[in-house]
């Protein structure tokens, strides 16, 4: 079923690690360029413009780093699941 015409669907280049898209996507920077790149009057009812959003820079380092960064993030996240399973019991 189509809910809306407002998505957008974005397939990554030949150099861009999905894993490190995904660590960026959380950061503040990424999130804030979303944000100042919608419109409307109420957050539920933005309108992305993809245009817009494209015009920010975007920190890509290279294939081989961006991998390392996921790895790191990766990693950390596992810990960060395993200390809170070892606390809650």
């Amino acid at each position: 079923a189509v809910v809306s015409n407002e998505y957008v669907v974005l397939r990554p280049r030949q150099g861009l690690d999905l894993s490190y898209l995904r660590c960026l996507s959380f950061t503040r920077y990424f999130q804030r360029t979303c944000f100042h790149s919608s419109v409307g009057v109420d957050v539920e009812k933005m309108v992305f413009k993809l245009d817009q959003w494209f015009r920010f820079a975007t920190p890509l380092p290279p294939i081989g780093e961006q991998r390392r960064v996921a790895a790191l993030v990766s990693a950390v996240d596992s810990l960060i699941e395993k200390t809170e399973a070892v606390s809650s019991r």
